[in-house]
């Protein structure tokens, strides 16, 4: 499977006279009924320490792209002065909220409607894209097709028996969206595609070895984080430029780290963060901005999110720790997100163990 069958050196939209825009599909903050999921689905949630809006965001920016509308379902203020702050500056981001479900067809039908684009890269904003845009267009600027979905092979398993998977990737010339209807709810792959092949338009799959992350629950976001933060510590991205490195790890400036504490494997400390004497971290792991390790407490193979406590002896193995939720001093979390609704129920269980159990093998 060739990733590129067309010499893509010196690529650009522009060197193309191609007019390419993006729209990002995200979810937003969630309704009530979310539950806890919805946390690790925020677009701004931290994945190793960078919010996962900004992977799709850098992605297309290196790319070349620049006239980008995120749809979301339910846009905070948060979402749009991030969007609006200095770190997205020189792309022009739009947030076009879909007051009612227009299904992920119907909401990159309207967004385009506002861009001057006539070639459209989709991507699901829970998805971590790192494969090569450029190859990806240029491609599919070749072959004169309408429609262009991207699909994964596992790299894992043989390439004669590795079932394709869908890699939340698509590009669209802007004539092919006028199959979509102006109204009602419209899919992508059930609806479009389907659509598009009634009328006989070119759709074609582009066939890549490797899997893009995507986020859906806490093991999808634990498996990205695990991966990201183990390729940071053997190559800092841009975003780490200013961490030290300490062995295996990459540690902010402003973060206090105490010399007794032991950290194992990857991990990444982030801005404000403190580690208690005795505290130890087992990689890969994250702690984020302002979270805290008191004595004693250890992190395997987790993550503490912006402002998280572990207290004296506690433990999280395979966990996350939502936003400034407290782990009560001795308790043990194990393969589970902990957010603030769980601080009273985690608290009785506290009290009742008097020495905190050991880390599963």
């Amino acid at each position: 499977m060739v990733e590129s069958p067309v010499d893509v050196r010196g690529w650009s939209p522009r060197a193309n006279d191609e007019v390419v825009g993006a729209v990002v599909l995200t979810r937003g903050q969630g309704g009530r009924t979310d539950g806890d999921a919805a946390l690790l689905r925020h677009p701004l949630v931290p994945v190793a320490l960078v919010p996962q809006l900004a992977y799709p965001l850098r992605w297309l920016e290196h790319a070349g792209v620049t006239e980008i509308a995120v749809s979301v379902r339910d846009a905070n203020a948060d979402l749009s002065t991030w969007l609006a702050s200095p770190v997205n500056a020189g792309l022009s981001v739009r947030c076009m909220v879909d007051p009612y479900p227009r299904g992920p067809a119907g909401s990159v039908r309207d967004a385009v409607a506002q861009m001057a684009a006539t070639r459209i890269v989709v991507v699901e904003g829970a998805r971590l894209p790192l494969f090569d845009l450029p190859a990806l267009l240029a491609t599919h600027r070749a072959s004169g097709a309408a429609i262009t979905t991207v699909l994964e092979h596992d790299r894992r398993l043989r390439s004669d028996v590795a079932p394709a998977h869908p890699g939340g990737v698509y590009v669209f010339e802007r004539d092919a969206l006028d199959l979509v209807p102006a109204a009602g709810f419209h899919d992508i792959k059930q609806g479009l595609l389907l659509a598009a092949n009634r009328k006989g338009l070119a759709v074609q799959a582009y066939h890549r070895t490797g899997i893009t992350p995507a986020i859906t629950d806490r093991e999808s976001y634990l498996a990205a984080t695990r991966w990201l933060v183990s390729n940071a510590a053997a190559g800092p991205q841009a975003f780490y430029d200013q961490f030290r490195r300490d062995h295996e790890s990459l540690v902010h400036p402003t973060a206090d780290v105490s010399p007794s504490s032991i950290l194992i494997g990857p991990v990444v400390i982030g801005p404000g963060a403190r580690l208690a004497a005795g505290s130890v971290i087992v990689g890969p792991s994250v702690v984020g901005a302002g979270a805290v390790m008191c004595a004693n407490a250890t992190l395997a193979c987790g993550v503490l999110l912006d402002g998280a406590v572990l207290e004296e002896g506690a433990i999280a193995d395979h966990a996350v720790l939502a936003p400034y939720t407290v782990l009560a001093a001795g308790t043990v979390a194990e393969h589970q997100l902990v957010s603030t609704t769980e601080k009273s129920r985690m608290g009785r269980r506290a009290r009742e163990r008097t020495t905190p159990r050991r880390l599963a093998s």
